[in-house]
């Protein structure tokens, strides 16, 4: 199953930077930063117990994005190997 998924070209260029318009460099870098930019925003403006739901929300933003990245990385591994 997972051989046939590490060969699709679409993900190895999205990945490894080649690919047309957004890359993964660029999804994360940005989605990082909002995610941050949001949590203080909100830290700032609103009550804490008002407040519980955004971070929950924004808890699981960051958990999707670090579990993306793991994946990302895992990816480039089995493309490039440990010692490239």
């Amino acid at each position: 199953m997972w051989a046939g998924f590490f060969k699709n070209k679409d993900l190895e260029n999205f990945f490894m930077g080649t690919a047309e318009g957004a890359t993964f460099g660029t999804v994360f870098t940005m989605a990082y930063v909002v995610i941050v930019l949001w949590t203080v925003i909100i830290s700032l403006s609103s009550p804490i117990d008002r407040a519980m739901r955004f971070f929950n929300f924004i808890i699981f933003l960051f958990s999707v994005l670090t579990l993306f990245s793991f994946f990302g990385i895992i990816f480039t591994l089995v493309k490039t190997g440990i010692f490239p």
